[in-house]
Formats: structure tokens, sequence, C-alpha cells
């Protein structure tokens, strides 16, 4: 019987032994993976293991602490609309698009503004803001449209990005393309050419190419994306401000879902290399509007809610003969009289106007403030 005890006991710690040593190796082993995958993300952001340091320890110890009381966060994106290769003289706001980040919904509520909105107090289209602060000096032309906007609707606006389309074609082709289903097909024959000085040449067959789209799903690389997105002189309904608006936050909504995708790797659990280069390009293109620990810290904040936000789209209305809106398209007349032959959106009622930008954009209902 003692035997048998001795012999019970014996096999028991060669198995414990057995088993420590199989949760060293195993340890080991996760640790050196853990490790490779650090590395990996620091090669491909372009860090060192201070900078990295440094990044984390703000991270936590600050921003996410400073952000703990914040459940909601308004942020407005301007994209510019001229690329740098063609000299123009004006630099307008191609796109002006507000977003609403509220964590307690776990939503997200895109609203576009049309460019050829007219705002009569200051007798210009509101896509010119950024440019009229341009010419006058200012050191941030951005903040001038981002004070505006936040004056017209009563909400502070957390955080400006301006983003021009050189960098919104090389963020998807970080990707390696998104997959956009387009609603319509349509051809625009008056797409402006890339590597033309504007300030010279004249002739329309030089300035413009002609582009088309076919309907349904299809993957498209950055340059492609852009002229889906940009595109303003198709035939019918794809000619229109709003669907172009349309089309830019569908392409948002694509680009979003195809970075988490690819984030989100199956094998590893998440794709360090991708992860790092989308650190190296918001380094290199952001940092001066929103520091990367602050992003980050945010971005944790997302990511407690265990799934990403729902992303609703919203446009504003517009006022037809069958149809009460908020923006009215002014007739050939008004244009000539009263704004300088210029196409633009009349706002129908100032109080209406900014009561729908609220709504969509999921705030409560407090009126003009």
């Amino acid at each position: 019987m003692q035997e048998k005890s001795k012999l019970f006991w014996r096999v028991w710690g060669i198995v414990l032994a057995v088993s420590i040593l199989v949760l060293i190796c195993s340890l080991g082993y996760f640790a050196r993976l853990g490790f490779h995958y650090y590395q990996t993300f620091l090669t491909a952001a372009g860090l060192t293991h201070s900078d990295a340091k440094e990044l984390f320890s703000a991270v936590i110890n600050e921003d996410y602490l400073a952000l703990k009381n914040k459940d909601d966060y308004l942020f407005l994106v301007l994209g510019l609309d001229s690329l740098a290769d063609r000299n123009a003289e004006d630099v307008m706001t191609d796109t002006i698009l507000l977003a609403h980040l509220d964590l307690a919904a776990n939503t997200v509520n895109l609203l576009s503004l049309p460019r050829d909105i007219y705002l009569p107090e200051l007798e210009l289209k509101i896509n010119a803001l950024y440019n009229r602060a341009l010419t006058q000096g200012a050191v941030n032309p951005q903040q001038a449209v981002a004070d505006y906007l936040s004056s017209l609707i009563g909400e502070p606006i957390d955080i400006t990005l301006l983003v021009s389309l050189e960098q919104t074609q090389e963020l998807v082709d970080l990707l390696g393309g998104v997959e956009v289903d387009v609603e319509r097909s349509f051809v625009d024959s008056r797409y402006p050419r890339s590597g033309i000085d504007v300030s010279i040449e004249r002739d329309p067959a030089i300035l413009y190419e002609t582009i088309f789209f076919e309907q349904g799903p299809q993957v498209m690389d950055g340059a492609t994306l852009l002229k889906y997105m940009r595109s303003r002189y198709a035939d019918g309904e794809e000619g229109s401000d709003i669907a172009r608006n349309a089309r830019q936050q569908k392409a948002i909504s694509a680009f979003v879902n195809a970075a988490a995708a690819q984030v989100f790797d199956q094998r590893t659990l998440l794709n360090f290399v991708l992860l790092g280069r989308f650190y190296n390009f918001y380094l290199r293109n952001y940092e001066q509007y929103l520091p990367s620990h602050f992003a980050l810290a945010l971005g944790l904040k997302v990511l407690a809610n265990h799934q990403l936000p729902v992303i609703n789209q919203h446009q504003l209305s517009i006022q037809t003969d069958d149809s009460v809106g908020v923006l009215l398209e002014a007739t050939p007349r008004e244009m000539a009289r009263d704004y300088h032959d210029m196409w633009v959106w009349k706002i129908t009622d100032p109080d209406l106007f900014v009561l729908e930008i609220r709504t969509n954009l999921g705030y409560a209902q407090k009126g003009h403030l």
C-alpha cells in the first residue's frame, strides 16, 4: 500500500512538473509572439520603443481618464476640393461633414451639408468660409468654419479635421481598395483632370475627362473612389449636390467596414502591420488636429462597447412642388439678380434649418441657441 502511494505521488509529481514546463514554454512562446507583433507594429508605424512607451503612458494615465465622463463628441470633417498639381487660386471645401459620436447610444450620425448653401448674412456660400478665412490670413482657417457651425447649431465642435484629396486616396490604397455598392449608373463628362494648371489651360478637352460608374457593387482603389465621391456634373439624379453627399457618406461607411474587417485579423486577432501603417499615416497627416494619444484613448472608449457604433446617414430635406424642405434651389432669375450668377441652395426657414441639423445629428431638440 505504501509503495502504491509513493508511485501515485511520483506520477503526479511528473505530471505536475511536465505541466509547469508546458506552461512556461507556452508563456515564453506567447511572450515571444507578442513581442514579434509589437515589433511589427513599431516597424510599420515608424516608432521606437521609447515613442510607444510615451504614447501608451499618455493614453492610460491622462487621456483615458480625461474622457471618462464624456460620452458624445461632435466632429467636423472638411474635404478640400483642390489637387496640389492643378494650381487653383481658390481653395473651397468640397465636403462639409458633421459626425456626432454618441457612445451611450453607440451610434454615429453623419450629416453632409451641401457646399452650395448660401449664407445671406455673410453673402457667400458655405463652402467659401474656409477660403475667406485663408485669404484673410488665418493660421487655422478650418477653425473659422468650425466656429460658424458651432454657433449656428448651438453645440461645441470637439474635433475638426481637414482632409485633402491626396490624403483620401492614400488612405484607401492602404487598404488595397474598398467595396462600394453604386446605387445608379452615371456618366460625368466634366470631371477635372489632375496635373493640369488651371491658371493657364483653357481647353475643356484638356481640363476635363469623362468618367463612368456602373450600377452594382465594385472594388475601388483610392483614385477611383475619389472620382466616385467628387463627381458633380453627371446626367440625371447623380448630378446633384445631394446625390454627391450621399455618395461621400456611402464611401465613408464602406471605408470603415473595410478597415474594421482588415484590422481585426482572424488569425492574429489584430492586423499589426495595417495598424502600424494607419498610425504612421495619422502621424503624418492629422497629429496637428488631434494628438494621437487622445485619438487612441477615444478609440479605447469606443471599443469598450464591445462592438462598432452603428453609422446612420442623413441628408437635409429639399423643398419641391410636392414636399416641404429646409433647402430650395434658387431660380435662374434669382441667381442672376441676387447671387452673382452662382448656383445656390436657399435656406427656406433658418429656425427649421437649424432644428433639422440638430435632429439629424441626434441632439435633443433644444431649438436654435
